[in-house]
């Protein structure tokens, strides 16, 4: 999953121009509940959903403080990796190493996949 990203990733420019209509999210900080509750609220990306005529745009500070920030990060990335032309991720400050290391992803991907695993998917 990871790989994938990365290539999909390394083939987009560093400033993104992004068309309207646009759906905008940020901060979602490890909270999947809250992540179901706005795609149930505004809609979900998906193969004959609006996704093919709306991007949705995830403006950072994806882990951290919620408990879930592996899987917010497993389905954003799916999705980016899905819908590479109207998925569009930025990074927020939690997404670098220093920050997320002292306010808890690296603590939980090293309790939830165990130490060396976890290290390497940190």
């Amino acid at each position: 999953l990871c790989d994938a990203a990365e290539a999909v990733f390394s083939e987009e420019p560093t400033v993104l121009k992004i068309q309207a209509p646009v759906k905008i999210f940020g901060d979602l900080h490890g909270q999947f509940g809250d992540l179901m509750r706005l795609f149930l609220e505004f809609g979900t990306p998906m193969t004959g959903g609006d996704i093919t005529y709306i991007d949705y745009l995830f403006l950072g500070d994806y882990v951290d403080r919620g408990s879930h920030s592996l899987e917010i990060m497993c389905l954003l990335l799916a999705l980016k990796i899905e819908y590479k032309r109207n998925i569009h991720l930025i990074r927020g400050n939690h997404e670098a190493a220093d920050i997320n290391a002292l306010f808890g992803f690296r603590l939980e991907c090293t309790e939830r996949l165990g130490g060396a695993g976890g290290i390497w998917i940190w």
